[in-house]
């Protein structure tokens, strides 16, 4: 009999050690190939096994944290950047519309488009007041236009007409100068602007008259304009070909005529 239950202790003993070791690599028990009952705390070191392997998990937690996480803070610099891409985008759209809408806005400008537009007409300029409190008003037509926008001053000086007619383009290629600024500076993109190839179209070629109107005054006086039908043409957004043929024209005289300005 005693030896009988030592044999029976060994083979617990061993039953034990073989089922912690499984716990140890495997984190599951085996029952024991004896019929020996397991004794209660052995739960215990069940339960002792499994916390042991608790921090394996958790450090596997980290290493892929370590991993995922740069590419994680590059998807949300990402975002920042198009969302920040896009704001910007929107201003540029608001600021170009808030440039166009002076062609409607500004009295001078609106004038300038119905010269530009209509071969002869009316003008009533109700912003520009005579000394009598009423408006300026002036018959309009391409040949005095032409007279008007000489760079050359004649004997005599020029007509009150004719300085009308200088100051409202003055203000027309000072406000299309300032635009080719803007989109130099990236402030403003060129598409944004597209409507205004219609009035660069304009300056370019002038209907019914075989001479150049612009050309001489722009070139001496306000050079952003040629800058910007330049930029318009690089764009293809010039669809003229009157326009263009006349702005090559510009670009091999404009320091031909800068020139002779300068000896006047």
């Amino acid at each position: 009999m005693v030896a009988e239950n030592n044999n029976k202790n060994v083979l617990h003993e061993l039953d034990l050690k073989v089922s912690e070791a499984q716990i140890m690599s495997t984190g599951k028990a085996t029952p024991p190939a004896s019929n020996v009952e397991i004794p209660t705390n052995h739960n215990v070191t069940t339960t002792k096994c499994l916390t042991l392997c608790q921090p394996a998990a958790d450090t596997s937690l980290l290493e892929v944290a370590k991993v995922a996480g740069p590419y994680i803070g590059l998807l949300v610099l990402g975002f920042a950047i198009y969302q920040y891409m896009d704001a910007q985008r929107w201003k540029r759209n608001e600021f170009a519309a808030s440039l166009l809408k002076e062609l409607t806005s500004n009295d001078d400008l609106v004038a300038c488009c119905n010269i530009l537009d209509y071969p002869n007409r009316l003008i009533i300029l109700n912003h520009r007041k005579r000394k009598n409190d009423k408006p300026t008003v002036f018959y309009h037509d391409r040949n005095r236009l032409l007279a008007a926008m000489a760079v050359e001053r004649p004997e005599g000086g020029f007509k009150s007409d004719q300085i009308i007619y200088r100051d409202l383009f003055d203000h027309l290629f000072s406000y299309l100068s300032q635009i080719e600024h803007f989109c130099t500076q990236k402030l403003v993109a060129s598409h944004d602007v597209q409507p205004l190839h219609y009035w660069l179209e304009k300056i370019l070629f002038v209907k019914d008259l075989n001479e150049d109107v612009f050309g001489k005054f722009v070139c001496k006086y306000h050079p952003g304009v040629l800058r910007l039908a330049k930029l318009f043409e690089k764009k293809k957004l010039l669809q003229s070909d009157n326009a263009i043929k006349s702005l090559e024209i510009w670009k091999k005289q404009s320091g031909n005529w800068a020139k002779i300005a300068d000896n006047n």
